[in-house]
């Protein structure tokens, strides 16, 4: 399967430099706060109308799909956690958990949060890996510390979509949840796929996310 990668919202870092080379030649420094201000609606624009568009080509893989029934890493709980054990799973519904919108929405809603989600001020990136979109961006306004937040996506019916929540490579030093700079995702994508092919991989030796497997009720 072709994995597509969603544009980039954040490049804050990289706009700012580009803005500070341009502005050299500038003693305004109001305009060169416009300047920066436009270049990054204009970029926001752009990376919405981008991810809104991978949202709705995202295929309908229902409540089959073996992404809703693996378990994740969540480094905050320190546990594996499975989307499908969640209670609105059964009930089709939704609730907000630590921040996270946990369980089943309407296309509406998922436009509704891919549109603040390319608003947001920190980086941000989202990142199509095929059956599923994962909004990864930064846990904090300090872009020093590593690690970040991911929601995801999966489309499963022509107008819903389910929707899980999660923290990720906070702690260094972790084999089965390494450490990542968000920024560094914004610039190349590619780096989250890459992560996720290595989780997957590593993920089956741990001894605690067979067991988070087999507690699954739908297999």
């Amino acid at each position: 399967m072709e994995w597509l990668i969603g544009g980039i919202v954040g490049a804050v870092v990289a706009t700012v430099v580009v803005l500070m080379m341009r502005g050299k030649g500038s003693s305004d420094p109001g305009t060169r706060a416009d300047a920066y201000f436009a270049e990054r609606d204009a970029q926001q624009a752009k990376n919405r109308t981008a991810w809104l568009a991978m949202l709705e080509r995202l295929p309908v893989v229902g409540g089959a799909s073996p992404v809703l029934h693996t378990p994740v890493y969540d480094c905050s709980s320190d546990e594996f956690e499975l989307p499908c054990a969640h209670n609105n799973y059964e009930l089709r519904g939704s609730a907000v958990r630590d921040g996270f919108t946990i369980g089943f929405i309407p296309m509406a809603e998922a436009r509704t949060m891919i549109e603040n989600f390319s608003d947001a001020s920190l980086p941000t990136v989202a990142v199509n890996a095929g059956d599923h979109i994962d909004l990864v961006y930064a846990a904090r306004g300090d872009l020093g510390e590593l690690g970040g937040k991911v929601m995801r996506l999966v489309r499963t019916g022509s107008d819903e979509f389910h929707v899980y929540g999660w923290r990720c490579g906070m702690r260094k030093g972790v084999h089965d949840d390494p450490s990542f700079d968000v920024t560094k995702v914004v610039a190349r994508p590619q780096l989250w796929l890459d992560r996720l092919q290595t989780l997957r991989s590593r993920w089956p030796q741990n001894s605690n996310h067979v067991a988070a497997v087999r507690r699954c009720p739908h297999r």
